[in-house]
């Protein structure tokens, strides 16, 4: 005698109806990236690709900020950038928005919150010393300029370049460059420290 099944037979209908349901849905809520991704494809496809929306437009937004011009416009840029990836460059660049419109509180806490996630940029250090130094916060400054140094110093080791002839030039050009960045990082960081200590002590 056959076992009695103990559960309702499953309508495959519905289940279907609940997929395209949950793939219509997906599509609503990430329809930018899905055409992004859908035009990008022929390129990628032969080994080239565009830049991210969030990349386009922190970069747009850079160039606003360097030059000074339509500061509101690059913020706007920026909070879009931030929305879509929220560890990405505009976090560093939001912080150079509020240094240019005299907002160095709100500059603070966006480099601090960029180098929870990237230790990698020099200026998002000494852009936090020099504020905390403004503030007569000596310790702190070179605690955070002590950061920095520490990171470059033990990293710089690490990726020390080792070019070899059967790796494509522009590769082993990116690893000198890479290494150089660290090495200038170290001596910039360096000084700030030396400055730093001259600072705290006439204070």
């Amino acid at each position: 005698m056959a076992a009695k099944r103990s559960w309702p037979p499953i309508d495959l209908r519905w289940v279907n109806v609940l997929l395209c349901g949950l793939i219509g849905l997906c599509a609503v809520l990430w329809w930018s990236e899905l055409r992004w991704a859908a035009r990008q494809l022929p390129r990628y496809l032969q080994g080239r690709i565009g830049s991210p929306v969030e990349r386009r437009l922190y970069s747009r937004a850079r160039e606003l900020v360097q030059a000074g011009q339509d500061l509101d416009a690059a913020r706007a840029l920026l909070e879009r950038s931030i929305a879509i990836d929220p560890n990405s460059d505009a976090v560093y660049w939001l912080g150079e928005y509020f240094l240019a419109v005299g907002e160095a509180d709100r500059a603070l806490a966006q480099f601090r919150r960029y180098l929870e996630f990237d230790p990698t940029r020099v200026d998002a250090y000494l852009h936090t010393a020099r504020i905390l130094q403004d503030r007569g916060h000596w310790n702190e400054s070179h605690e955070v300029l002590e950061r920095g140094l520490d990171y470059f110093v033990s990293h710089r080791e690490k990726i020390e370049p080792r070019p070899d002839p059967e790796v494509a030039t522009r590769y082993n050009q990116k690893a000198l460059g890479v290494y150089a960045y660290y090495g200038d990082s170290i001596a910039r960081l360096e000084e700030a420290l030396h400055r730093a200590g001259r600072g705290s002590s006439g204070s």
